[in-house]
């Protein structure tokens, strides 16, 4: 089973992470080319349409959870009802969702400051809305792919669609010029795109008994009860994600926005691999074929190597982020933005580990837990959010982000310790702890060096590190 986990977590990892080299690439060019205000509202456009295709009220992460138990007692009758029905579902919520968003979009695009031309932004805002129904369908469309382990698939659409979104307003750039209007229409083109990919590719992996296309409304009620309380939680969480975006462009100014989202969107690209694995682990534990036993030393196994993985780039981000953003962008990127990659750095090593446990209480049927932690967060982490931007501008913002993130981490291994009585967390806690420490101290008095002494100094960790590791291999995986 470990290997199978390695090889579709592999897959997703491709999936995830070849557009961030799109990514890579992309963003300076697109700073340059729309100007910093303007690039920070392609920015929240983005995170605008990743939060409204959470509305999808957790029938995709549902459908994963309902086929992976449903297969292992061969019920292919409920499977064809759920299935349809879960489909009929996703098509009604994206047409709604896009009229909302659109409107949403249209009318709250003037809480923005310093954006150079008012009425592209509205018009492009409210033409992405119309990306939410694909985006809708593709997510109940990936949740049977998942199901059935169909990672590489998943992922052979993946790349190409990931990379359509950076790449393709680079395009329209070369082709259009500098409008926002036609790159929004370049990325619901796109989104178009991989829906027609999902749907064939489903269409061939259930095509043994397809699906119920008879609406029938009992079918609905038990993948509500399940998605809905995923949907709260995912919704409330992502709001977190964005609404810090969203509070600096109010506070402050939309050209702090990009100060603030650039290195955010570099360091949490990490999070690709907690993402990778847990993805690969969702439909595992939502089979429930495993021995509690078993489901320890998969989460043990599976925390271990995510640490061993994320820490060391997250921390080589975080020492060499002057040089980075000096290199990658320019130097008034470096000086405004270095110190909040450096805490983004500590954060996403926090929420790395607290995504396994995350997805352990959703797969166990807890996801009203997970919703309830989040409903908790939401209220504390707006208010101190404003206050420590309007105090001490996006620094303040990115260290009231972390906090929230240490509280997150908290809650969910509390429930998870309440709900899995057989999961040890001292030893992950001792870890995580030494790593913070190690990180928050380096940053202190290493973070502002020259590059030679950080380099001397990060070679003197990857010398230490690699003795430890494999001197004490068995602790880390």
């Amino acid at each position: 089973m470990l290997n199978k986990i390695a090889i579709n977590s592999i897959y997703n990892v491709l999936g995830l992470g070849l557009p961030m080299i799109a990514a890579i690439f992309s963003i300076p060019a697109l700073i340059t080319e729309l100007g910093e205000a303007r690039f920070g509202l392609l920015a929240i456009i983005w995170s605008v349409v990743s939060y409204f295709g959470l509305l999808d009220l957790g029938l995709g992460r549902a459908l994963t959870q309902f086929i992976s138990s449903s297969r292992l007692r061969k019920r292919s009758v409920e499977l064809k009802n759920f299935i349809g029905m879960a489909m009929y579902s996703l098509l009604f919520l994206g047409f709604f969702g896009g009229i909302l968003m659109g409107l949403i979009c249209f009318y709250s695009i003037n809480l923005i400051k310093t954006i150079p031309n008012m009425p592209e932004a509205r018009l492009a805002s409210a033409l992405i809305a119309i990306s939410i129904p694909a985006i809708m369908i593709s997510s109940g469309y990936r949740g049977i792919l998942e199901a059935y382990h169909k990672f590489a698939i998943i992922n052979l659409i993946r790349v190409p669609s990931g990379i359509w979104t950076f790449a393709g307003p680079l395009l329209v750039l070369k082709w259009w010029g500098n409008s926002l209007v036609f790159i929004s229409i370049f990325l619901v083109l796109g989104r178009y795109l991989t829906n027609f990919f999902f749907a064939y590719f489903v269409k061939k992996t259930i095509h043994s008994y397809g699906f119920n296309r008879k609406i029938d409304l009992k079918n609905l009620k038990p993948l509500l009860t399940t998605g809905g309380w995923m949907t709260l939680s995912n919704l409330v969480s992502q709001f977190m994600g964005i609404i810090d975006r969203l509070l600096i462009g109010a506070i402050i100014s939309a050209s702090a926005v990009a100060f603030y989202v650039t290195p955010q969107e570099i360091v949490t690209k990490l999070l690709l691999v907690p993402g990778a694995v847990t993805l690969v682990l969702f439909p595992i534990f939502s089979a429930k074929f495993l021995s509690s036993k078993e489901i320890e030393i998969l989460f043990v196994k599976s925390t271990k190597i995510i640490i061993t993985i994320v820490f060391p780039a997250a921390f080589f981000i975080g020492i060499f982020s002057d040089e980075i953003l000096n290199s990658w962008l320019n130097q008034n990127f470096a000086e405004h933005s270095a110190l909040i990659m450096r805490i983004f750095t500590i954060g996403i090593v926090i929420n790395s580990v607290a995504q396994v446990a995350f997805v352990l209480l959703q797969s166990a049927g807890l996801s009203k837990v997970t919703a309830i932690i989040n409903i908790i967060q939401l209220p504390v982490f707006i208010c101190i959010l404003i206050f420590c931007a309007k105090r001490y501008g996006i620094e303040g913002a990115a260290y009231a982000w972390l906090l929230r993130l240490i509280i997150d981490a908290i809650m969910m291994f509390f429930a998870l310790n309440r709900s899995f009585k057989n999961i040890n967390n001292s030893y992950i806690f001792k870890v995580l702890i030494l790593i913070l420490t190690i990180m928050t101290v380096s940053y202190q008095f290493i973070g502002g060096s020259v590059l030679m002494l950080k380099l001397m100094f990060f070679g003197v960790f990857i010398l230490t590190s690699s003795i430890v590791f494999f001197r004490y291999k068995t602790y880390f995986i």
